[in-house]
């Protein structure tokens, strides 16, 4: 068994580098830790936490300071809590709990910023209603050619008449003109086209439910914004924002104000920043201005970012554009690798192309095994791995595979992956972020209808796992209940069932009508409706998947009818192994990921599915094939730049790695073939 011998030599210069972010500790010099992917990153910013807690824990306490650390995720807040042990002086958090933290207070200015959000919502609103030249003009015509007067009345009737519209989400065309005429007799000629008159009302729906809120606000009947990270969408009507929104506001409220930059510099003068490269472009600028404040009025303030710029593999990351939005920070690297055999660090650092090569920093690092399987099939390399590897329930094989419906089939939920593959939320270019919002397991990323989808099966797991407590299933919603009173709102809710999604949500509104107050009050939280009723949930998974594209024309209303009605049917049994997907609960013998859904991991047994591409957009189909054909002639750092998104994927999937892997190609190109032969299999170039 190797990985234990660690080479005395390397680890006294991996203590130098230890010595060296001290240094810049201790002489407030912002900088940016570049480490490796298993270069021990966690370990190097968990050692500068103790440093500073030893080192400044006295004068922190005395002057009622704190030391921020922000992560990407809450697995990883939580790891980095348990290895720094007990300590209040530390707060380790996402940035969006951090910085919610730090702005809630600031509830004047949130209010101002949340007006002039929606009163820019309710312009484009307007302009897309009337704008003769924008891309939806022929969707919004039949509205824009009502007489000015009448438009008001049109919204007012739509508006009174909200319920009936609502129900007659679950209808087609011919069905649905039958059901709303009725109600809106003089303007039948405006239902000639169903498809867009959903359209039009929703627009009008959303004007109308921001201008209600403007009213309330300026009569001072609404007065706080407030955030939830239960909650991946943004209710401004309702007052709530969401993920982007909060970084938003906090970006302009503290870029804005230098009391504010000098409150935070002063309560937190040292600031951790983990992944940095996924780090939101805005939550930089917002620690460099801090870092220039601190600066000008020459206070002490320190900025710590550790990570790697080649493992930035999402697109709202600064990545290596860290330099461009906060100037002057020390650089330090780690090229010691802790995590993998010399054979798999051999072949990261072909891919990696920069100067960060990397170097087991173990003696007994030779004995990994890496692999090329030319013209091997998945199948027989996957019956391969069976027998040359050691597999335990600790140490499955682990598949990576670019093509998110090849991953979707093989854990079980093809039919719901093939509802949101071909809704129209995602098509054309949008067809790039379904692997985001469908299948990653940060659920912060997930999209509008995976999101409501998730909280709909974490309610059905914890209603029907008797171990979950009364408290975790009031989401935190209800206090001042004795025992007996949480015992019965747990039997009434312990009494939901449904074999699909259909019948679930169904009886789920049935009970929120029959249900006591507090239980009301809980499926409220989960369902986040208008109302909670069967025909709304319908409607917003119509609304989130199926009214993306205003350009849609009404043929394609019944296929919209039926997808809905299709994810409705979906099982409960195949949800769960999404959900289970998504909180990386898997239990068969190969666990599928997309490369996406790798970061942050480690495993001992890897095999890599390679194609020419991926993505909807034509650039990206053959990125991949044209980063491993170009590959060998590559010679400066200009060239592999081009091709960053395709080597940072790799390089990601590669290094998760520990002892085994092997690599298959199923593209047709040879040129790319003799790169992957020279990368994995140690050929000449």
């Amino acid at each position: 068994m190797g990985l234990q011998e660690i080479d005395l030599e390397k680890q006294k210069k991996e203590q130098e580098i230890i010595q060296q972010l001290f240094l810049c500790i201790d002489e407030s010099k912002s900088l940016v830790f570049n480490a490796g992917a298993g270069s021990g990153k966690t370990y190097a910013l968990v050692e500068c936490l103790k440093y500073v807690i030893q080192s400044y824990g006295k004068q922190l306490k005395e002057h009622n300071q704190r030391i921020m650390c922000i992560t990407y995720t809450n697995v990883a807040a939580n790891n980095i809590k348990e290895k720094i042990g007990n300590s209040n002086l530390v707060l380790v958090s996402t940035i969006h709990e951090r910085l919610w933290q730090l702005i809630n207070t600031f509830q004047p200015e949130l209010l101002t910023l949340h007006k002039e959000k929606i009163e820019e919502i309710i312009k484009k609103d307007q302009q897309e209603l009337t704008d003769e030249t924008n891309k939806n003009a022929k969707v919004y015509k039949v509205y824009r050619d009502l007489p000015a007067e009448d438009r008001k009345k049109f919204e007012d009737t739509v508006w009174d008449h909200k319920e009936e519209f609502y129900q007659g989400y679950m209808m087609n065309s011919t069905e649905f003109r039958e059901h709303y005429s009725p109600f809106v007799k003089q303007y039948e000629d405006i239902m000639k086209n169903v498809d867009y008159f959903r359209k039009i009302v929703g627009k009008v729906y959303e004007m109308k439910r921001f201008e209600i809120c403007l009213e309330n606000i300026q009569q001072g009947k609404l007065k706080r914004v407030e955030y939830n990270a239960m909650y991946n969408r943004d209710r401004l009507d309702r007052m709530r924002i969401s993920h982007d929104t909060l970084l938003e506001y906090g970006q302009k409220i503290i870029l804005s104000h230098s009391i504010l930059q000098q409150i935070i510099s002063d309560q937190f003068p040292f600031i951790f920043i983990d992944e940095y490269q996924d780090t939101s472009k805005k939550v930089v600028d917002i620690m460099a201005i801090l870092d220039e404040h601190a600066k000008k009025i020459r206070h002490k303030f320190f900025v710590g970012y550790y990570g790697d710029h080649a493992q930035n593999i999402y697109d709202d990351g600064v990545g290596s554009r860290l330099l461009e939005k906060h100037s002057g920070l020390e650089h330090i690297n780690k090229e010691f690798n802790r995590r993998s055999y010399k054979e798999i660090i051999d072949a990261a650092n072909k891919i990696r192309l920069d100067e960060l090569q990397q170097s087991s920093i173990y003696e007994d690092c030779i004995g990994g095994s890496v692999e090329y399987c030319r013209n091997d099939s998945l199948e027989t390399v996957l019956q391969k791995c069976k027998s040359e590897w050691e597999n335990t329930p600790k140490n499955k094989i682990h598949c990576f595979m670019l093509k998110n419906e090849e991953v979707a089939d093989n854990i079980g939920i093809s039919t719901l992956y093939q509802v949101f593959r071909k809704a129209k939320a995602y098509k054309g270019a949008r067809y790039d972020q379904l692997n985001t919002e469908l299948l990653s397991n940060d659920r912060e990323k997930l999209g509008e209808a995976a999101s409501f989808l998730y909280r709909i099966l974490k309610f059905y797991e914890d209603i029907k796992w008797e171990e979950t407590s009364v408290e975790d299933i009031l989401y935190g919603g209800i206090n001042k209940l004795n025992i007996s009173e949480l015992k019965v709102i747990k039997r009434q809710l312990q009494e939901i069932e449904g074999d699909t999604l259909g019948d679930f949500l169904t009886n789920i509104c049935d009970c929120y009508q029959k249900g006591e107050k507090n239980v009301r009050t809980i499926i409220q939280t989960v369902l986040d409706l208008e109302k909670i009723a069967y025909d709304y949930a319908f409607g917003f998974f119509m609304q989130t998947l199926e009214l993306k594209d205003a350009q849609e024309e009404e043929k394609d209303e019944d296929e919209s009818l039926n997808r809905i009605r299709e994810l409705m049917a979906i099982s409960m049994e195949e949800l769960k192994k999404w959900f289970y997907y998504i909180k990386r609960k898997e239990e068969n013998e190969v666990i599928y990921h997309t490369f996406h859904g790798t970061k942050g991991l480690e495993f001992k047994n890897v095999v890599i599915v390679l194609e020419d591409g991926f993505g909807a957009k034509k650039e990206d189909k053959v990125l991949l094939k044209s980063f491993l054909e170009d590959y060998l002639t590559l010679e400066t750092q200009q060239q592999v730049i081009k091709h960053e998104k395709a080597r940072n994927l790799l390089y990601v999937a590669v290094t998760r790695a520990i002892e085994n892997l092997k690599v298959i190609y199923l593209g047709n190109s040879e040129r790319a073939e003799k790169t992957l032969d020279y990368i994995f299999n140690q050929k000449e170039k």
